[in-house]
């Protein structure tokens, strides 16, 4: 059977696609089969751009956010999560989280100054409580 390179936390993993197996395993790049812990054979299906998609997921700096997966993959599927990005898509994605992260301390920056207050940015201490 074929089984599916997806990205989790920057690990390249496939999944056992039979029915009756739940096991997961990490693969290297070029790996071309796997035994799952069943004893399927799994043969190890990678998208052409595999390095450049693992590279534009490096870039972020929270493992948590490394991740990815190929077009209608099951587990993106069943998750609600995007699938089929490229590489440029990833990069977007990561610029978009930034920006609205800055956005958020924005906002918690203002609130605090409302109130007569100041996060200490390099302590990350509330100051005038």
């Amino acid at each position: 059977m074929i089984a599916q390179v997806y990205i989790n936390w920057g690990r390249f993993v496939i999944d056992c696609p039979h029915s009756d197996c739940h096991d997961a395993r990490e693969v290297t790049p070029g790996q071309q089969a796997e035994v799952c812990a069943a004893g399927h054979l799994l043969v190890v299906q990678w998208p052409p751009d595999a390095a450049q998609i693992h590279a534009a997921l490096a870039e972020r700096p929270q493992e948590r956010t490394r991740n990815w997966f190929p077009q209608d993959h099951p587990v993106a599927l069943q998750g609600g999560q995007p699938h089929g990005q490229s590489p440029d898509d990833l990069r977007d994605e990561a610029r978009q989280r930034e920006e609205a992260a800055l956005d958020r301390a924005e906002q918690a920056r203002a609130l605090l100054a409302g109130l007569g207050l100041e996060l200490d940015p390099v302590t990350g201490v509330v100051k005038g409580l």
